[in-house]
């Protein structure tokens, strides 16, 4: 075989190897572009479908709250009638504020959840949410967080006082501050939950 023609035939055969390897590189490149698109559009799924489940939550822990704050906000009134503006209250007087506050239970705790939060924090999934949606949720935790710090406070001073009789001025004076912290707390977490789902932006 002439020199010329081993130099063709090499030529050729380096040709055939460079577009093989070529090939297989462009292969690679599209297998990765493929994958991270995928892993792209699973993670926006899941992250949608998290923040949907959120609303939910926020929606039921909203109508909980409601309930509670009802309850405390009639309680209240309880104290109110019964004491505003009166000098002369006897314990027979504070006795009948008591009755009326244990015959529909004293305190009623908003059972509030939030296990779609932790699971946001926990699977990572919260740092692919959109900035003002994770602040409003963040902002909502922090509140329920302060509320559940101040119930178990005021259920640690309950166990630790003697409210069962509140024939006993002081008591309902410590009951009254109790009800109105809490109603507080409850009402700051209902309008900041109603603003939540307010802002609520459809489905893309």
């Amino acid at each position: 075989m002439s020199e010329t023609k081993k130099q063709e035939n090499w030529g050729r055969s380096a040709r055939s190897a460079m577009f093989e390897v070529s090939f297989v590189i462009i292969g690679i490149v599209l297998a990765l572009a493929i994958a991270e698109w995928w892993e792209d559009r699973e993670i926006a799924n899941r992250t949608n479908d998290l923040v949907a489940r959120l609303y939910i939550e926020a929606g039921e822990n909203l109508e909980r709250t409601k309930k509670a704050h009802r309850h405390h906000e009639m309680q209240l009134e309880v104290i109110q009638t019964h004491t505003e503006g009166k000098t002369d209250l006897t314990d027979a007087d504070y006795r009948a504020v008591s009755q009326q506050l244990f015959s529909k239970g004293v305190f009623k705790q908003a059972q509030i959840t939030e296990f779609n939060w932790e699971l946001a924090k926990h699977t990572g999934l919260m740092t692919y949410m959109e900035l003002d949606i994770l602040n409003a949720f963040a902002e909502v935790s922090e509140l329920r967080t302060t509320h559940t710090k101040l119930w178990d406070r005021t259920m640690e001073g309950w166990a630790a006082a003697d409210f069962q009789d509140l024939s006993d001025k002081r008591n309902v004076e410590l009951v009254k501050s109790a009800f109105t912290a809490i109603w507080w707390i409850e009402k700051n977490l209902i309008d900041r939950l109603e603003k939540l789902i307010a802002a609520k932006k459809p489905a893309s």
